[in-house]
């Protein structure tokens, strides 16, 4: 989900994230996640934010950014790979979108996102990524996905994620803008779809047997209290077993909910889903 690390300039300084950095390291955040993340072959965040010197702010509500430092909190949280097709990567103008690219690329960070493509290669596998924001316009998100997955395809991946930002913030229903393009990705060519910008949790769908996660709301985010996920997928020749790992994040560090909760999120987050899904006790989200 949503990953932003740093501030706003308007936040107070004593309880931001730089403040859990500075106070914890790199390492603090994804502290409890690790044993999920460092475990897996792949592991894809949205990188909601800057990071950069730059002081050109942009005129909008909040701006987020964080020195190139704070790059290696993906780096200590086993995060290969992050999208950038977001409405906060460029909260510090274009210097501040090519110093967050330079940032993560110095990290050995994977970032994607617009017209820039990327690939991750596992076992001889070649994953490939693409990212868009549709807050752009519907137009220009639903052109530059089909460029990007012809792109993808053409350069021999075998799997194609795409990170789409969409929808509406704080909204847990889903928009017929939002199923439009997720299908249309698919038809082209997609196999997994990841959703961000509502901040919130929204439903999973399969079409034509892949997952779209409309939204996997926020990750580490703001220093407030909420209830997330991650979402680990074991990709085979026969398909993808889907599974849904609770979270809950407080004081800027993302925990995993206790037994006692799970069922209970499982509960809230089936009523989001479509076509009828079940969500098992483990957490499993089969076709």
């Amino acid at each position: 989900g949503d990953c932003t690390f740093g501030k706003d300039p308007d936040f107070p300084d004593a309880t931001s994230f730089n403040a859990f950095y500075q106070a914890n390291g790199p390492a603090y955040f994804f502290a409890d996640v690790l044993p999920f993340t460092s475990a897996d072959n792949l592991t894809i965040a949205n990188c909601e934010g800057t990071f950069t010197d730059s002081n050109d702010i942009q005129e909008k509500s909040f701006n987020f950014k964080a020195p190139a430092e704070y790059a290696n909190v993906f780096v200590q949280g086993s995060v290969e790979a992050v999208n950038l097709a977001n409405n906060h990567s460029f909260d510090y103008g274009t210097t501040g979108y090519n110093d967050t690219k330079a940032a993560l690329q110095d990290a050995g960070i994977t970032s994607f996102g617009y017209d820039r493509t990327n690939t991750y290669e596992v076992d001889g596998v070649k994953i490939g990524l693409f990212g868009v924001n549709e807050l752009d316009g519907v137009e220009k998100a639903t052109s530059l996905m089909k460029q990007d997955i012809e792109h993808l395809q053409q350069d021999g991946c075998a799997i194609i994620v795409g990170c789409f930002h969409w929808g509406n913030e704080g909204e847990y229903e889903v928009t017929t803008t939002q199923v439009s393009l997720a299908h249309q990705a698919i038809d082209a060519g997609c196999d997994l779809i990841l959703g961000s910008h509502p901040h919130v949790l929204q439903g999973i769908e399969y079409y034509h047997g892949k997952p779209i996660f409309y939204s996997l709301g926020n990750f580490i985010f703001a220093n407030r209290a909420y209830e997330t996920m991650m979402a680990e997928l074991t990709l085979t020749d026969s398909g993808v077993d889907v599974r849904v790992i609770p979270c809950v994040s407080t004081a800027n560090q993302m925990g995993l909910m206790n037994s006692g909760e799970r069922a209970g999120f499982y509960g809230r987050l089936q009523e989001l889903c479509f076509g009828g899904i079940a969500i098992d006790e483990g957490g499993r989200v089969p076709e």
